[in-house]
């Protein structure tokens, strides 16, 4: 009687074993799988508050994309990741602040095609006064944004 009791503890002691040892793994992959993004808002702590967001979401959706084909590999995501994360840690403030302020010296390569075209297509000063007066109040974030488009369209109309 004593022998069954023992198995029956023991079988109950192992499935229990089995069980925590699940959970304690499913938390650890959970964790490791955070890391990077976690490595990635620590990055964009070291930028300025009023484009931190707008970074910090870009890089979060960067790093989905670099992770997106490894979904099944635990170890590949947290290397790629990882490395992603920690190679912004390390040059991305930097890498933004040079970008910043090529956007801030490329502003009037952006307004002197915008005074042509009004001279050439009869755009009136007042309306081009304002959008000159909206460029410059948007953050360095959207303006950037702004510009890399308008560099686009401009290819095309100039």
């Amino acid at each position: 009687m004593k022998a069954a009791w023992a198995a029956v503890l023991g079988v109950i002691g192992t499935l229990a074993i089995v069980a925590i040892g699940d959970l304690i793994s499913e938390e650890v992959r959970v964790r490791l799988d955070q890391f990077p993004a976690v490595v990635i808002r620590l990055a964009g702590r070291r930028l300025p508050a009023s484009i931190r967001g707008d970074w910090i979401d870009e890089w979060l959706a960067e790093l989905r994309f670099i992770l997106r084909g490894a979904e099944a590999l635990p170890i590949t995501r947290l290397i790629r990741g990882t490395r992603f994360a920690i190679s912004l840690l390390l040059h991305g403030a930097r890498g933004v602040d040079r970008e910043l302020e090529g956007a801030n010296q490329d502003h009037q390569e952006l307004v002197d095609p915008l005074l042509g075209l009004r001279n050439r297509d009869s755009v009136s000063a007042t309306a081009t006064k304002a959008f000159i007066k909206d460029l410059e109040s948007l953050s360095p974030g959207d303006r950037l944004r702004f510009q890399r488009a308008a560099r686009r369209i401009m290819a095309g109309l100039l």
